[in-house]
């Protein structure tokens, strides 16, 4: 007998009045209890009854008492505290995973299977991060290859900007593309963009990385094809394997019972017959079908209707009214107890919240007052579920609506027999009942749509406020301005080495046709050199541009030099002095771009290297003796000069942009930097003030630290120090700041999804994972890549004002790599550690402690019932933090190769972690099904997907993995359509300054765009839109799949079920009347009375005060007047209308597709004559509607 009926009982046998027939304030329960449970009750299930009836007797008691002490002595005030807490840790352990006998399971020697009695999606869960780790080993020995290559490099050794970086975080790089190749002490090897990309592999080797590339792509390529095809192995393989054997071992409600939707809410006549109408009308569909009629009464074909109606929303009402109820039987006792220990105030205090309690009680019973007073026959009809005596039935049924129930063009075509009462009806597989939210049940189905919208707006919102929030926390610095700067007094010496720190020595002989200056960034501007010169000079001349128009001194735009022709040269070519020459421009400008054709041969031969200067005029006295300050002495060019990178020349037709250096390479000196302290300059952003405070750290490595040196070096610096240890901690903090804000997202979330108001548990898990799988991807994978991302927007706008892409890097570097991309990994990593140890500590330490302090007053054995279960493991958190871990690994595992160790050492945690927390520390699961694995591994082809956009940008990046052009060049430049040639960009605005990158990095994308096409990307690139055409078709087949019908999913099914692989239902020989026969099948009825999860509401629909001799406070006497129709009801009446609307719009629709669709024959309806095979192969003539 259910519950419910015990409640009911229990009523009758304490109360004459309810005896007598006096009438009950909701009748919901007689009507869920019609067709009642036929099978044997169990002795647990009469435990529970004896039980139920005695707190029924008990909350009456609690209610009805105008004072506690009338109550009568209770079990709970006779036992003492500690037998209480013994019942209840039985109880806890009664409800957790257990043995039958009580005992905790073992952790070693419990697989995947085994936990699969708390439902398969559990056991896919385990069989996943099984695999995944088994799989990621594998991946990574296809790694090898590129591990080899990367750790005989010497890249971060030989460039400045990566040699002195953190050890720490060097040693990490190393196992990146950032240390592929060598390029020598200083980087001597790759000075010019050509040298870097046919740099060697290892030194003293002739194999070159552009030759070695290739093959790392297309192991690349296999890694990801392997993964694809363990997502499709998993995916029409394992879950369907695993669910069929969960189906062979299990018999549950779900394998007989479907949902039924669309139905009329309210019928025109026998409303309250509706349950027997509707399931004659299935019977009629499953003689349609070719089942054969039943006679036997006790094993119907339609076992159970069990219709969901419409309460309005007060099944919630409801079940806080059983929560009230509850919390005033434990006041009553509290106070008794208070009383008999002499503590008056303590008796005071909880009488006072007994009544409160009762108030509340009253006011919530004036809210639904309309629908308790209202017959479950009258109530509208929101939906049903409906279940068969064989599964092979319901598979019938299930079949037959199929091509007509997946939208509403199909339904337009339902044939006749298939519609109740002429509506189009919806069918589909049901969940368990455990898993209904019957309070949802009830809730409008456009509410519930606004409410989705509205949670995932403002999560979407909050979601990206974090991304603001940390991007502006953990912007560890901005991107140091490396543009030229306006001087008017330009110095250019010819240098024998480049990038000298040396320059003292034997001057070179600088012999030059033409050394021309530029404003622009591409050297195209030709501009008279009379409009900005005003000299030129060196120790042994000087040429006025105003006075002496018509001497040939290299600013004629003509790059001839022929033996007849006038050129410079040096004094160094004749005396030991330097070789250099200076332009005196008539006001600051800041030269972009130069041009140098070299006298010592054609045009096209390579000049030698030029160091490049820029100075204020008003700090040099030239004379023959040399150049001086205003006080007389040597004029020093490192105090009162900025020293712009040197010119690595190719020829006169290869120009070459000017710019500042960011990796301090050239040492500055403390007068240089006073004076661009003095200047204005920010240590920040200026190449200056950071690279001495960098060099001078270097030195001294107390100088970060304020205050522990006084020198003028540490008194220049001290503002550096400051910043840069805010830095670290800035670093440090948002990596702490990442794991907690992820944490309180899964709180916010968790709740906005209960706001949601899904009817399933199914329905919230799969919202569940896929909000905080995005919420917590975004903050670990993505913030870091914002941060150091530079696109170069304005502080003026308003993501400038966030700091929002103005990071160091505008792409892939070594020093991206040794920086951010660390970070990046860190904070993966951290994640991984997080969601592993976080859910054993909170069992270890914050449950224990939340359970001592809400139960240490607790006296009910009830209450401390309900207060010692466990917590429920959640399976729709841990999928969503473990595909966490998947997107993070597959997306920079090209970059970071070692991610699959760290992939695969999560896995083999989690797996041990969730298992303990699983059998030691939660409830028992309410028997997970596979929607939430499913879930995830339908997403995890974007996770390949944007591996593929890492990688392609990765393996197309030159100055980190250069390649030939492959055969799709001449493809991606028509698509791309670049406005300027590739070389012309790259050989200008890559290797420009800011500013050059900065106005040109929509150009610069476009190139890079373009490398995609290289035989290192290329194998991606073909994965790439190979990804594209799937998403593409899966988009057309949800367009197009009315026109398409059910033909690709029954092609599946078919080869599923002929592979063996998921479970023919013709051969489940078990009923629905046997498995009921046995005790150990679970709960086998949709009927809301027979859910344990719904005793409070089942006890609050039968709990009537006022049948119980209880006089209602003053308080219940004043009702509100009444204010209108309230939004809730409003909208439930538009729905009402609109499904009657809809219903009216399909039955015009279809009579007029039926007048085109039948040619010659008059339209409406006829009678014909149709052969339905029975199971048996023969045949019997029906009767049926065509229209």
């Amino acid at each position: 007998m259910a519950e419910a009926d015990a409640v009911q009982v229990v009523v009758e046998e304490f109360d004459p009045q309810a005896k007598a027939g006096t009438k009950v304030k909701s009748e919901v329960s007689a009507s869920l209890s019609i067709g009642g449970v036929d099978h044997k009750v169990s002795q647990q299930k009469d435990k529970n009854k004896a039980q139920r009836a005695k707190l029924k007797k008990q909350l009456r008691d609690a209610f009805t008492k105008e004072e506690a002490e009338d109550m009568e002595q209770t079990e709970d005030e006779k036992k003492a505290r500690p037998e209480k807490l013994g019942i209840a840790k039985k109880f806890m352990m009664e409800t957790a995973c257990t043995t039958g006998d009580g005992k905790p399971k073992k952790l070693v020697g419990t697989g995947p299977k085994d936990l699969g009695e708390y439902g398969v999606g559990v056991q896919l869960y385990f069989e996943f991060l099984s695999d995944m780790g088994w799989l990621w080993v594998f991946l990574f020995l296809f790694t090898i290859p590129m591990l080899y290559y990367t750790l005989g490099g010497t890249i971060l050794n030989d460039f400045p900007e990566t040699k002195n970086q953190n050890f720490f975080y060097k040693g990490m790089a190393l196992f990146t593309p950032a240390n592929l190749g060598t390029c020598g002490s200083g980087a001597m090897d790759c000075l010019s963009q050509h040298q870097r990309e046919t740099r060697k592999v290892f030194p003293g080797s002739d194999t070159l990385v552009s030759d070695v590339t290739p093959a790392l792509g297309i192991l690349d390529l296999v890694q990801m094809i392997i993964a694809l095809g363990f997502i499709i192995w998993f995916r029409l393989y394992k879950i369907p394997a695993a669910v069929r054997i969960q189906d062979e071992a299990n018999v549950t409600a779900s394998d007989f019972a479907i949902r039924v939707g669309g139905l009329p809410r309210k019928l025109k006549q026998n409303h309250e017959n509706y349950e027997p109408l509707l399931k004659h009308h299935f019977e009629k569909v499953l003689l349609e079908c070719g089942q054969d009629e039943n006679d036997d009464p006790e094993r119907p074909n339609v076992a159970e209707v069990a219709l969901i109606r419409e309460y309005d929303g007060c099944i919630s009402t409801f079940l806080q009214q059983g929560n009230l109820l509850e919390e005033m039987y434990e006041a009553s006792i509290g106070a008794r107890l208070a009383k008999s220990d002499g503590k008056a105030e303590k008796q005071q205090k909880l009488e006072k919240k007994r009544e409160k309690l009762k108030k509340q009680f009253y006011k919530l019973d004036e809210t639904i007052k309309e629908q308790t007073d209202m017959k479950d026959s009258e109530r509208e009809v929101c939906g049903a579920f409906v279940m068969f005596q064989t599964e092979q039935m319901k598979d019938l049924v299930l079949s037959a609506y199929k091509p007509f129930t997946n939208s509403w063009t199909s339904r337009l075509v339902q044939p006749k027999h298939l519609r109740f009462q002429d509506w189009r009806l919806r069918v589909s597989q049901t969940c368990e009942p455990e898993e209904l939210y019957w309070e949802n049940m009830d809730y409008s189905w456009l509410l519930h749509k606004c409410r989705k919208f509205c949670t995932l707006t403002v999560s979407f919102f909050i979601v990206v406020f974090c991304i603001f929030i940390l991007t502006w926390l953990r912007s560890s610095s901005a991107a140091v301005n490396t543009s030229s700067m306006p001087f008017d007094l330009w110095i250019f010496e010819e240098a024998g080495q480049a990038r000298s720190l040396d320059a003292s020595g034997p001057a070179p002989c600088m012999e030059l046709c033409q050394l021309d200056v530029f404003f622009d960034d591409r050297c195209e501007v030709v501009e008279s050199p009379m409009n900005y010169m005003n000299l030129i000079f060196d120790t042994d001349f000087i040429w006025n541009a105003s006075t002496d128009t018509s001497a040939h001194l290299l600013q004629d735009n003509n790059a001839e030099c022929h033996p007849s022709d006038p050129f410079y040269q040096s004094p160094s070519c004749t005396q030991n002095q330097s070789a250099r020459v200076a332009y005196v421009f008539k006001e600051p400008s800041p030269v972009l771009c130069i041009k140098v054709a070299n006298r010592k041969g054609p045009s096209g031969q390579k000049p030698a290297p030029m160091r490049i200067y820029g100075c204020p005029s008003n700090t040099l006295v030239s004379n023959s003796s040399g150049f001086f300050d205003q006080q007389g002495e040597r004029w020093d060019r490192e105090t009162y000069c900025v020293r712009f990178d040197d010119a690595i020349l190719e020829g006169y037709d290869s120009p070459q942009p000017v710019k500042l250096r960011s990796d301090c390479l050239f040492p500055i000196t403390l007068e240089a930097a006073q004076r661009a302290k003095d200047l204005g300059e920010s240590f920040m952003t200026s190449p200056r003030l950071s690279c001495f405070c960098v060099q001078q750290a270097n030195k001294e490595p107390r100088i970060r630290f304020p205050g522990l040196v006084e020198t003028p070096e540490a008194e220049m610096c001290r503002d550096w120090a400051w910043y840069q240890g805010t830095q670290m901690g800035i670093r440090a903090g948002g990596v702490i700041a990442v794991m907690v804000i992820n944490n309180v997202l899964l709180l916010i979330f968790a709740y906005f999804d209960s706001l949601g108001r899904y009817q399933t548990a199914t329905d919230l898990a799969s919202s569940q994972v896929f909000n905080l799988f995005f919420a917590t991807l975004v903050n670990t994978a993505i913030v870091y890549n914002l941060i150091g991302m530079n696109v170069y927007t304005s502080s003026n706008t308003f993501f400038g004002s966030l700091r929002f892409g103005q990071g160091p890097f505008d792409d892939l570097t070594p020093l991206w790599f040794v920086t951010i991309g660390n970070m990046l990994v860190v904070t993966i990593v951290c994640q991984i550690g997080c969601s592993v140890a976080l859910p054993v500590l909170w069992i270890w330490t914050v449950d224990p402690l939340l359970r001592w302090m809400f139960t240490k007053d607790i006296h009910s054995q009830e209450l401390l019932n309900e207060y010692h279960v466990f917590p429920e493991w959640t399976l729709s958190l841990r999928v969503a933090e473990t595909l966490v871990v998947v997107f993070c690994v597959f997306m920079y595992s090209s970059g970071y190769p070692f991610l699959y160790l760290c992939g695969a050492i999560y896995c083999l945690l989690a797996y041990w972690g969730d298992k303990y927390t699983l059998l030691r520390g939660s409830r028992r699961p309410p028997g997970y099904t596979k929607s939430a694995i499913e879930s995830a591994v339908i997403m995890m082809p974007v996770a390949i997907l944007l591996h593929s956009v890492f990688a392609l940008w990765l393996f197309g990046n030159q100055e980190l993995m250069p390649s030939a052009w492959g055969g799709l060049k001449g493809f991606a430049e028509s698509i791309i359509n670049m406005a300027y040639s590739y070389s012309e960009i790259m050989g200008v605005v890559a290797q420009g300054g800011f500013d050059v990158r900065g106005s040109n990095y929509g150009s610069y994308l476009e190139a890079r765009m373009v490398d995609c096409a290289r035989t290192a990307a290329e194998p991606i690139l073909w994965l790439f839109f190979a990804q594209l055409l799937y998403y593409a078709l899966v988009i057309l087949h949800s367009i197009f799949r009315p026109c398409l019908g059910n033909r690709v999913p029954e092609a599946m099914d078919w080869t599923l079920k002929a592979l063996k692989i998921t479970r023919d239902a013709r051969a489940e020989k078990t009923t629905l009347a046997e498995a009921k026969a046995q005790e150990e099948k679970g709960l086998l009825s949709y009927r809301m009375d027979m859910n344990p999860n719904y005793e409070e509401a089942t006890m609050a629909l039968n709990f009537n005060p006022e049948d119980m001799g209880a006089s209602p406070p003053s308080e219940r006497q004043v009702v509100k007047a009444s204010t209108g129709m309230s939004l809730h009801k409003l909208e439930e009446q538009f729905e009402r209308n609109a499904a009657v609307k809809l219903h009216e719009a399909e039955n015009y629709v279809a009579s007029a597709l039926d007048r085109f669709r039948v040619f010659g024959k008059s339209s409406g309806s006829s009678k014909t004559k149709e052969e339905v095979k029975t199971p048996t192969g023969e045949t019997t003539p029906t009767s049926r509607q065509v229209v």
